[in-house]
């Protein structure tokens, strides 16, 4: 009888994931779109949202900055890089600049052709003149060119800020190999982990609800 009530138990639990972890699931659904419409894979889409929610420790956040980093990069590699100033940001500036809004300041100054509003205020804030950057952003004559720019002043602005903000943390357990391994951002970041994991069965469990919804139909 134990046994059989632990295996109700254990049913019920799966089949619990399909709600539990609906928002979430369509979060993800919505952030892979993104990435595809970019033309990147749904493992950059997750591999930057774990990126990023281990330095900002909120998922809808993180979710939010990802959408805006898939408007940014124009490849996995560049989305990688991008995702690492998100560490920068948060080391530089703190509550001051969120990285969210530094990534959709950064679209916005792509599109323009010059620095503007966050963008503009890390320049700022880091000492950076604004007007050498409008002139090195005109003189630019490729896309690629404008993130190369962007991103190298980015981390010479602020790299040493972000690597400082991760070394200043004591090691910690490191549970998924791309998580890093300083203890803030790495509990962050396995438990983003261990959250699309948890995603994954719950696309599983739903499905496996639709079905057995639709043999109660059919056997009903």
């Amino acid at each position: 009888a134990a046994v059989g009530a632990a295996c109700v138990a254990a049913v019920g639990a799966f089949f619990g994931l399909a709600e539990s972890t609906r928002e979430a699931r369509e979060d993800m659904a919505k952030l892979e779109s993104a990435f595809a419409g970019a033309g990147l894979s749904a493992e950059s889409a997750a591999a930057t949202h774990t990126k990023l929610f281990s330095i900002m420790g909120e998922y809808d956040t993180a979710v939010e900055a990802s959408q805006q980093i898939a408007l940014l990069a124009s490849s996995e590699e560049e989305a990688a890089k991008w995702a690492e100033q998100a560490a920068n940001v948060t080391a530089t500036f703190g509550d001051a600049l969120k990285p969210e809004t530094y990534f959709e300041s950064a679209n916005e100054t792509l599109k323009l052709g010059e620095a503007t509003g966050a963008y503009a205020q890390m320049l700022e804030g880091t000492g950076y003149d604004v007007e050498k950057f409008n002139k090195q952003l005109a003189a630019c004559t490729t896309e690629e060119e404008k993130h190369a720019l962007m991103l190298k002043i980015s981390q010479e602005q602020m790299g040493a800020a972000g690597e400082a903000y991760k070394q200043n943390n004591a090691e910690g357990p490191l549970i998924f190999d791309r998580c890093p391994s300083a203890v803030i951002l790495n509990i962050n970041c396995n438990y983003s982990a261990t959250l699309q994991i948890l995603i994954y069965r719950g696309v599983v469990s739903a499905e496996c609800r639709m079905q057995s919804a639709e043999l109660w139909t059919i056997f009903a």
